[in-house]
């Protein structure tokens, strides 16, 4: 749905879409701003408007008045400058408003609305601090956010009549001073040091004369500084919005890692995680590699047992070769009533094959098997005793069904062919100790899990830990990445309508 509303020219119209859509969206605050944003904008009004800002006693009130030459405006060491209030400048080439705001250390509320909504109305900000509160936490967060916004910032040192050259060189107090504005990296359009009262380090002067060339620059100052406002507004806009998912995501974010993290330091918590998680997985994937090396080697090992295994030497492959003749079409014994004396040749060639080969497998292959897995039991530390009663379940079978299982018929006439026969009922033997093995030791390694587990639950504890901690950043930044985008949306579209979009808004 869309709202209709009057027309004017493009840049007023986007502010007064902006406008509406924030009465839509319920925040009462910003959409009065933005009126007045617009109220100016429509008015003409390109006198830049300069806010004076700092804790009270700084001396703003008597540092406006004598940058303009006039005590119009009330001094003292209380903080009585309860609204903000107004005072027109004429440069010698332009005129500038300057606004002068409660202190930002008022405990009072109404006053701390007051200089926030002069914020949003100032093309520039002079941030007036005391000769002896320079390092003020409250001077350096409002530096700090004045540049955030785009603002243009000067810093004043105030009251310098205060120094005295015995205690300090003023030079070397300068030199701290930048040290601080420095370390907290804050980079100003310039920075004065003044005093309302007689002093040789006073910069009273060059204050006067940067700000006279802000007046005549006065378009391009106030044009740039409105629509910084403007974009400061949206972003503060958008935050409300999403304030409610970021702040219960920033209180995960406390939960799991115990603390209150600085919140510039969250990229680097972060990639530290991931590399701790990392490590941690690599620890865990190094031990399951070396369990499954170690389990690997040991099944290698009865594996090459079974396949050097000689359970059809010579003697017992030629009897193998001698039952594969007899199942030749052409072999007869005797004449008379040979048909009954071939049958009992076959069957005692294959019966004597079949005993041999079963007495061999015994002795050669299931009984060494056994008793090395029995051995390989008793000798490793992690291995259980109970398993020794697995052994026993590998069992071969080497019957007469096993051996005429292995026949194929279309190669008896084949010389070759008795021989590799035989290999193909040693092969399949060997298959059986193959399948035995390998249930046996799978039904091990299962139950040898259960311990491998317990010894890498510390690294999975820790792991789950870093992932938790790794998600509820992930999802806290994820919001703010969201927020920013959205806000950097909602910015495009007013300049779009700026230059001159279709002058309606989303209801």
């Amino acid at each position: 749905m869309h709202e209709v509303v009057a027309m004017h020219h493009p840049k007023v119209q986007a502010l007064r879409n902006l406008r509406a859509r924030m009465e839509a969206a319920g925040d009462a605050d910003i959409a009065s701003r933005l009126a007045d944003l617009a109220d100016r904008l429509e008015a003409g009004d390109s006198r830049p408007h300069i806010a004076f800002c700092g804790l009270f006693s700084a001396g703003k009130s008597s540092l406006i008045n004598a940058i303009a030459r006039t005590q119009a405006r009330p001094t003292g060491a209380v903080p009585t400058t309860a609204a903000v209030e107004s005072l027109e400048y004429e440069g010698p080439e332009g005129t500038l408003i300057l606004m002068d705001t409660p202190g930002i250390d008022s405990t009072d509320p109404a006053h701390q609305a007051e200089m926030e909504a002069a914020l949003h109305r100032a093309d520039g900000v002079v941030l007036v601090m005391d000769y002896q509160h320079v390092e003020a936490e409250e001077n350096l967060e409002l530096a700090h956010s004045l540049l955030a916004q785009g603002k243009r910032l000067l810093l004043v040192v105030n009251q310098v009549d205060k120094h005295v050259d015995w205690e300090l060189d003023f030079s070397e107090y300068q030199r701290r001073v930048e040290e601080t504005l420095e370390a907290y990296d804050i980079r100003c359009e310039g920075l004065y040091y003044t005093s309302t009262r007689a002093s040789v380090y006073s910069q009273l002067d060059d204050l006067r004369r940067h700000l006279d060339e802000w007046a005549a620059g006065a378009d391009d100052v106030a044009e740039a500084g409105l629509w910084k406002s403007v974009r400061e507004l949206v972003r503060q806009h958008t935050a409300s919005q999403f304030r409610p998912a970021v702040d219960e995501a920033w209180r995960r974010v406390e939960a799991v890692l115990g603390s209150a993290p600085n919140a510039d330091e969250i990229p680097k918590l972060r990639e530290m995680l991931a590399q701790e998680w990392a490590r941690a997985a690599d620890e865990r994937d190094r031990k399951l590699k070396e369990v499954a090396a170690e389990r690997e080697a040991v099944r290698q090992s009865f594996l090459r047992m079974i396949d050097l295994a000689q359970i059809a030497p010579y003697e017992t492959t030629e009897r193998g070769r001698l039952y594969v003749e007899s199942l030749r079409p052409d072999f007869r014994v005797g004449w008379l009533g040979w048909r009954e004396k071939t049958q009992r040749e076959r069957a005692g060639r294959k019966a004597r094959f079949v005993a041999d080969l079963a007495e061999r497998t015994d002795k050669y292959l299931l009984v060494p098997l056994q008793n090395a897995l029995r051995e390989w039991v008793r000798t490793t530390p992690w291995a259980d005793a109970a398993w020794l009663e697995d052994i026993p379940g590998i069992r071969l079978t080497v019957d007469e069904a096993l051996v005429d299982a292995q026949v194929r018929p279309g190669a008896i006439g084949s010389d070759t062919y008795p021989y590799q026969y035989v290999k193909d009922v040693v092969a399949a033997i060997k298959r059986q100790a193959y399948g035995g093995l390998t249930q046996v030791l799978e039904t091990w390694w299962k139950a040898a899990d259960a311990a491998v587990r317990a010894a890498l639950a510390p690294v999975e504890a820790r792991m789950n830990d870093l992932q938790t901690r790794f998600d509820a950043i992930a999802e806290w930044q994820g919001l703010v990445a969201e927020q920013e985008a959205y806000a950097d949306r909602v910015w495009r579209e007013v300049l779009e309508d700026a230059e001159g979009g279709v002058a309606d808004v989303a209801g």
